[in-house]
């Protein structure tokens, strides 16, 4: 009696589960119709159900702003990471490197003159010298040192040198005065070269190197606190070197492969 009471009852269950199931099919029947419906009188209502469905999503998705695809697709070669353009303490020493480099070239140009001074009357070879004694010392230093970058250094030293040379009637003091207004210059870059790596956009970065108003009166103030006295041309030129400079080695940093992976 008891069994025939309990298959009773799990037939009552069944039924009314498929009820249940009947009524569920018959709902979704109605809302695929309404739908069918509702798209059939208005083609954009699709539309806006797919967009408010990738907006909602999208809501926990990384934010891609203006300066995020300014920086996936930089103006210039040389700022090539996509987000945080500033240096760590390592990479900013190494850049220093090059312009340690760069003063003892100098020094070396400088020394040939003074030894030549009293020896030679007549033209400098003023490339012939600055590319004999540069490429000799970036062989000895850092032979890795890309030949573009040597073309731009040898430039710059290239001026120093037709600078001094002219000056008539030239002397030892006129070449030392030139020589150490050079290595105030070269202070001057990295003092700014430390302060352009710690920014951490493009637009800081250009910002700084932009400013050459601002780059000259810190060198007018570090060549007056080495009591170096240079006419308004010269300084502008020393400016301008500074902000080619550090162009250079930020080109040079960021072309290195093994940066190709940051950030």
């Amino acid at each position: 009696m008891l069994d025939t009471n309990r298959i009773i009852e799990v037939c009552y269950q069944i039924r009314s589960i498929m009820k249940i199931i009947k009524m569920y099919r018959s709902i979704c029947i109605l809302l695929i119709i309404y739908l069918s419906r509702m798209i059939s009188h208005s083609p954009n209502s699709f539309d806006t159900i797919l967009h408010i469905s990738l907006d909602n999503r999208n809501d926990y998705m990384p934010r891609t702003n203006g300066r995020n695809l300014a920086q996936r697709s930089p103006s210039r070669q040389a700022l090539k990471r996509a987000h945080d353009c500033s240096l760590t303490d390592d990479e900013i020493l190494k850049l220093f490197h090059l312009i340690h480099v760069e003063a003892i070239a100098a020094g070396d140009i400088i020394t040939a003159m003074l030894l030549r001074l009293d020896e030679e009357t007549g033209r400098v070879d003023v490339e012939g010298l600055v590319r004999d004694k540069l490429r000799r010392r970036i062989r000895m230093e850092m032979p890795y040192f890309p030949a573009d970058k040597v073309v731009t250094m040898q430039a710059r030293l290239t001026e120093l040198v037709e600078d001094i040379v002219g000056i008539s009637p030239l002397n030892k003091d006129i070449i030392f005065h030139k020589f150490e207004a050079y290595k105030v210059e070269l202070d001057e870059t990295v003092d700014i070269l430390r302060f352009v790596a710690r920014q951490r956009t493009e637009e800081g970065i250009y910002d700084i190197l932009n400013n050459l108003q601002f780059i000259g009166e810190l060198l007018t103030v570090r060549l007056r606190s080495n009591d170096i006295v240079v006419n308004e041309d010269t300084s502008a030129g020393m400016v301008l070197r500074i902000r080619r400079r550090i162009l250079d080695i930020l080109d040079f940093h960021y072309d290195m492969p093994s940066q190709a992976n940051s950030n």
